[in-house]
């Protein structure tokens, strides 16, 4: 995944949702594209879409990386779903 890494450190959010999106056709149980196309959707804006996808890393990771829990939890709460 170096080229979609280096289209999100670019701030090309657009070009590294597209990026992950082909890996997750590749592999739709690629939680860690999940994840990271999840950050490159919010920071585009697109909450539902990122929810989405760090709901999918959550379920194809586990417990095995945090980050899209933290991810998901921060979502929620900038969004103030907990309020």
């Amino acid at each position: 995944m170096p080229g979609e890494a280096a289209a999100y450190a670019l701030g090309d959010y657009d070009a590294a949702a597209d990026a992950y999106a082909e890996a997750l056709r590749g592999d739709p149980e690629d939680g860690r594209a999940a994840l990271y196309r999840g950050w490159a959707l919010e920071k585009l804006g697109r909450t539902r879409d990122a929810l989405r996808d760090y709901d999918l890393a959550v379920e194809t990771l586990g417990g095995s990386d945090p980050s899209a829990l933290i991810a998901r939890a921060d979502l929620l709460r900038a969004n103030d779903a907990f309020a």
